[in-house]
């Protein structure tokens, strides 16, 4: 049986994947982050999967009507 933190994590790392889509955008994703917060790249990635299921959730709160679709193309937009 998964974990809480598994779960989110893999929902996490769905809406990380579609809203940035391939792993290069979000290697340079993670290292923008990294530089900006002086943290360690790989310790970024690490959180980013807990921190995406969290803003996934707060979305969902604010939009209850809307399916995963509609926030993924709104928060692409943000992402551009």
């Amino acid at each position: 049986m998964k974990s809480l933190k598994q779960a989110q994590g893999g929902q996490g790392q769905n809406f990380l994947d579609n809203l940035i889509g391939e792993s290069a955008a979000t290697e340079g994703f993670a290292a923008t982050l990294a530089e900006k917060l002086g943290l360690d790249q790989d310790t970024v990635k690490q959180f980013m999967p807990s921190v995406a299921a969290m803003a996934q959730s707060g979305l969902q709160k604010q939009m209850p009507d809307a399916d995963g679709n509609a926030m993924n193309d709104i928060l692409g937009k943000f992402m551009r």
